[in-house]
């Protein structure tokens, strides 16, 4: 990821670089910018990206939307120029699901946790500075009073970040609710527990608030709940939940959208005709269209012939006579665009 694409710029290699950026950095910036009140950092991380968008041969993406994100970074730094004209930069590589045998640890929460007739709404993750929490919690509740069955069930916690504080706000507003015994907040759990909770649930969720991470991000916790065989309930923002909703792979809401949200976990609650046949296609799409075998088919493709970008070829890095002109006229031109700017200031 980031970290490691900016590692690999320093070895001294002329071997092709495949470099992959899994989440836009720019808009991950920007989110943890507007939660610690501060801009600190910003200029080295620019800095480090451009160079990261110069050394790379070929990029990977999270998602569609960030792989063309990435290409007008590209452009930014010059790397679309008449070398790289029709050559491809940047494949997405979405999330990918494996297959299970159903060798996971048996459900126990059933009799145990909660009622065996209850309806388990699973969260599974942390709780990140995106996590739209006051939708979260008045759907819930909202749901809870129209149906007694409904139950909420929480793996995962709050992500250290600086002013993040939305897990303990969510905690806060349970507090006040007439329902707070149906809320099951269990806490960061061993990952080897994480399929019991898959497979004891009726329905998994997730919820985002509106900025350019949730646009040009994804969500690995959705891909994995479905080839589970779990169905799920999202809110429209990433490119996977539009897959989701468009292929009907599960249900979506509007962000921010409360009454959307509840009518959706209360229309799985009474139907179980619909939860069955939701969970039967998203396990299906999860372990095949975006089985690893299908969604790791670029970069496999690639590491079996590595070759460099064009313009990182040998014959593309010198240059010639023309070139220097041309940045020489840049260089003027630039210089006489900032007198003429200074003469008309005054």
């Amino acid at each position: 990821m980031f970290n490691n694409c900016l590692r690999v710029t320093r070895l001294p290699t002329d071997r092709p670089i495949w470099m992959d950026l899994y989440g836009d950095k720019l808009a991950e910036t920007q989110v943890a910018e507007y939660t610690q009140h501060s801009s600190r950092g910003r200029r080295n991380m620019s800095r480090y990206l451009k160079t990261i968008l110069r050394y790379g041969d070929v990029y990977s993406t999270c998602s569609t939307p960030q792989k063309y994100a990435l290409v007008g970074q590209l452009g930014a730094v010059s790397r679309l120029d008449r070398h790289t004209f029709g050559y491809e930069f940047v494949y997405p590589v979405l999330p990918g699901a494996r297959t299970h045998q159903g060798d996971d640890l048996v459900p126990s929460l059933r009799g145990d946790l909660i009622p065996t007739d209850a309806f388990v709404v699973l969260w599974c993750g942390g709780y990140n500075v995106w996590t739209d929490v006051d939708t979260l919690f008045q759907a819930l509740d909202a749901a809870m009073s129209c149906d007694p069955r409904i139950v909420f069930v929480s793996v995962g916690g709050g992500v250290k970040l600086k002013q993040n504080d939305c897990y303990e706000r969510f905690l806060a507003m349970i507090e006040t609710s007439a329902h707070r015994q149906r809320y099951h907040m269990l806490g960061w759990r061993p990952v080897s527990e994480v399929p019991m909770y898959y497979r004891a649930a009726d329905v998994g969720i997730n919820l985002d608030a509106f900025h350019y991470e949730t646009l040009l991000g994804t969500r690995t916790r959705l891909v994995e709940m479905m080839s589970y065989g779990l169905p799920v309930i999202t809110s429209l923002g990433c490119e996977l939940s539009v897959m989701i909703r468009d292929r009907r792979l599960g249900l979506t809401f509007p962000i921010g959208d409360v009454t959307a949200f509840r009518d959706q976990i209360l229309m799985l609650a009474r139907d179980s005709t619909q939860q069955e046949m939701l969970a039967q296609r998203a396990e299906h799409y999860a372990t095949h269209q975006l089985s690893f075998a299908e969604t790791t088919h670029p970069f496999r493709e690639w590491a079996n012939r590595p070759y460099h970008a064009p313009d990182r070829e040998k014959g593309a890095r010198r240059w010639d006579l023309r070139e220097i002109e041309y940045y020489l006229r840049f260089l003027v031109r630039g210089l006489l665009w900032r007198l003429w700017a200074l003469e008309r200031g005054d």
